[in-house]
């Protein structure tokens, strides 16, 4: 433990700080004393990251289900604030040494302390699992030998059941040498998972060594993916067990029932501590426990803008005073041969990225030294593993910032992008050039919409302004200011005529088109409103909330016609079938569900997501359904059958957007990995 630093907090709540414990990119942990002077470990987010609201919402739902693990076999949180100006957590400290300590310092356990060992860990993960979580970091050093019995500590607090492995920053959430082979590859991530993690836990405890230790990063991942060792020096049923956790397929390894089954309860009835680590356990210098992970935030948010003015309704932009980049410039969007993207790759967050590229190229990465022989390594077995997992041939269009949301023009021509770097981007959807960047938001980009005839782009940021473009000259028209938060959607009217956006602040407004002048303000949602979508005709707009409910509105009166009620958790997305009959809704419950669209009854509930759903469209035609998911996948729907038909796989982190080219051949995908990918459909 270090001393309180200058600038440190003397309290967080009602804790009062004694001494750091350590500090990681989301935030840094203290040992503090309660009231009654108990000692806890309080985890503190970092300022920059607390005013991203999607964080703090996660953040304290997550909170609540680690809760409900409790503390018998794991590090119970006793407390937290996620509504604080810097949001925190507070877990009891649990004294006692790692098993990564334990091991170094005493050797490999014997057979009956290996046996207590596996019953107290399969007992943790089970209560973790049972409560919707998955450690996702299952590794010796997250491991404490309490005087009560093994606790596990970090447990993830930071996505719910088997999401993607792929943080925002672009890490991977884990330890190497202790991960799953789907961990590794950026797949769903669930309970097996950890699982087979367990099973490396237990070989290291049984041996003193990694199971996976080799010299290269790279030779680790190929040790993992391919041949387990043998564990000869094991009795025949811990090396049964733990091959089995070893099994390369998710579905095929045992459950944590399963595990508990095949230990004997007369060879796990042992006192704990076992005898060999009874005086290491009871020492007076116990290794510090720390409160599970806080979760990843989306690319470091900037906080929120300062309060603006009385609303104005429209702000003309003429002449424009934002540089407007258009394609063909000299050494900056010259084009490059379009080539089939290779399997997508991970570049850790301390190499230096690959250069700027706005193409569809494949990925590069300038690295020098050691370090660069590491990130080859790792990242030709990443290659060779996704490699594995087939997939449609797919384009991709690389950017330096997460894509927010993706659409193409009304001809298919075009791609718009809205991204996290307070742009709009443009490129040609045939050739993958980009044809303009369009400048003048001051904060990121959410939303993008054409209207109707192609020649208008329709721009929602965070900065609290819709924004208009010429679609031609790329000239911005106008600004329409009104919304008195972030504003998260746009679309247009089937005629042109109308723009409506959603907004934060809880509202939809409806805004003329052509002057900018605000028609209507609808209010109804008593929290944030994500997305809008007008029906074929026009007479209707759907919007969806973070009340879990979408609304149906009359365009003409304003008046709210239906609340639809069924989503558990934020609807992200509406969308109406091209015939208008259907509703489509996504949301963070991870379900997609379609209602009639003039009766608002729910018809379907899609599942097979495992983590929020952030966008749903239709295909042309109304024969297919397409969602984006944070489990980095896109699925495909029969819209009539409500079948899954398959899913395109290549994201790594979240899916952000999803969009069907005019004539249904493509699908356009956007993610947090700052790419957007094309992909060939058939919807015949």
């Amino acid at each position: 433990m270090e001393p309180l630093r200058s600038g440190d907090p003397e309290r967080v709540g009602p804790y009062r700080l004694v001494g750091r414990l350590g500090a990681g990119g989301m935030g840094q942990v203290f040992l503090a004393r309660s009231p009654g002077g108990r000692p806890v470990v309080v985890k503190v987010i970092r300022p920059e990251y607390a005013a991203d609201r999607e964080y703090r919402a996660r953040f304290a739902r997550e909170v609540e289900a680690a809760r409900r693990v409790g503390g018998f076999h794991t590090a119970q949180v006793v407390d937290a604030d996620p509504n604080a100006d810097s949001p925190w957590m507070a877990a009891a400290y649990v004294p006692g040494p790692s098993l990564q300590q334990a091991v170094q310092q005493r050797g490999a356990l014997d057979e009956h302390a290996l046996r207590i060992l596996a019953a107290g860990l399969i007992e943790g993960l089970a209560a973790i699992h049972s409560c919707g979580l998955v450690h996702r970091d299952f590794k010796p050093g997250n491991i404490i030998l309490a005087a009560d019995g093994p606790r596990i500590i970090d447990f993830g607090i930071a996505r719910p059941t088997d999401a993607s492995t792929m943080t925002l920053s672009g890490a991977v959430m884990g330890t190497l040498a202790y991960m799953s082979p789907e961990q590794i590859g950026g797949g769903q991530v669930g309970p097996p998972s950890d699982v087979f993690s367990l099973g490396s836990v237990l070989a290291f405890a049984a041996t003193g060594q990694s199971p996976f230790a080799a010299d290269g990063i790279g030779e680790v991942v190929m040790r993992i993916v391919s041949k387990p060792p043998e564990l000869p020096q094991l009795p025949d049923d811990l090396r049964r067990l733990i091959h089995a956790c070893w099994r390369q397929a998710p579905d095929e390894r045992p459950t944590t029932a399963d595990l508990l089954a095949q230990l004997s309860t007369a060879q796990t009835s042992h006192d704990w501590p076992p005898p060999g680590l009874a005086d290491l356990v009871n020492s007076e210098t116990p290794g510090p426990a720390s409160p599970p992970n806080l979760p990843n935030p989306p690319n470091p948010p900037k906080p929120p803008p300062a309060a603006m003015g009385p609303p104005r309704p429209y702000t003309p932009a003429a002449p424009p005073n934002q540089p407007f980049h258009q394609g063909g410039e000299e050494g900056r969007f010259g084009p490059v041969p379009v080539q089939a993207a290779p399997p997508p790759v991970w570049f850790p967050p301390a190499a230096q990225p690959p250069p700027r590229q706005r193409f569809f190229s494949w990925r590069g990465v300038l690295v020098g030294g050691a370090a660069a022989t590491a990130v080859v390594g790792l990242v030709a077995a990443l290659a060779v593993l996704l490699l594995l997992r087939p997939t449609p041939s797919q384009r991709v269009l690389e950017v330096d910032a997460e894509v927010n949301s993706v659409v193409f023009s009304p001809d298919g021509s075009v791609l718009a992008g809205a991204g996290g770097d307070n742009t709009v981007r443009l490129w040609d959807a045939g050739t993958g050039e980009e044809l303009a960047e369009l400048e003048g938001h001051t904060d990121w980009v959410r939303s993008v919409a054409f209207s109707p005839d192609g020649s208008v782009l329709a721009s929602a940021s965070y900065d609290r302004t819709v924004r208009l473009w010429d679609a031609e000259t790329g000239a911005q028209r106008a600004a329409l200011e009104g919304h008195t938060d972030w504003v998260n959607s746009v679309a247009f009217s089937p005629d042109g005529s109308v723009l409506a956006s959603g907004s934060d602040d809880g509202t939809v407004r409806l805004w003329d088109a052509g002057t900018g002048e605000e028609l209507a303000e609808l209010d109804g949602h008593p929290n944030v409103v994500n997305s809008v979508a007008f029906s074929p005709d026009g007479s209707v707009l759907a919007s969806g909330s973070g009340d879990n409910t979408v609304r149906l509105w009359d365009t003409g009166t304003g008046e709210e016609l239906a609340e639809l009620e069924g989503h558990a958790d934020w609807v992200r997305s509406v969308a109406f079938s091209p015939n208008g009959s259907l509703l489509a809704s996504a949301s963070d419950d991870g379900t997609v569900r379609l209602w009639d669209a003039g009766t608002g009854e729910e018809l379907a509930e899609l599942e097979g997501h495992t983590d929020w759903v952030r966008s749903v469209a239709f295909s042309p035609n109304g024969s297919l359904l397409a969602s984006a998911s944070d489990d980095g996948t896109v699925r495909l729907w029969d819209a009539g059958t409500r079948k899954e038909l398959g899913r395109l796989e290549g994201h790594i982190g979240w899916t952000t957007s999803v969009a069907f080219s005019p004539n249904g051949s493509q699908v356009a995908s956007a993610g947090n990995d700052g790419t957007v990918r094309l992909w060939p459909v058939d919807v015949e």
